[in-house]
């Protein structure tokens, strides 16, 4: 979840580091940000019960992962 949210945000995280080296200071409030969206997705993955990791090799493949997200399911 952490890596999609970066590759949505990445343009604006791109800008910020951009407009970080040109100024030569931070944002405190971006920052913050960026600190508490850790924190959440931590937590979130730190609650959550009976985690399983699904490698996905190729959207090629997708059926494959199909048929075990619905194994996983069914027990």
């Amino acid at each position: 979840m952490l890596e999609t949210m970066r590759f949505e945000m990445s343009y604006t995280l791109l800008g910020y580091q951009a407009h970080k080296a040109q100024v030569g200071s931070i944002n405190p409030y971006l920052e913050s940000a960026r600190r508490l969206h850790l924190d959440v997705y931590k937590k979130s993955v730190d609650a959550a019960e009976g985690l399983y990791k699904l490698p996905v090799p190729s959207q090629n493949r997708a059926g494959e992962l199909v048929d075990e997200i619905i194994a996983i399911v069914d027990d």
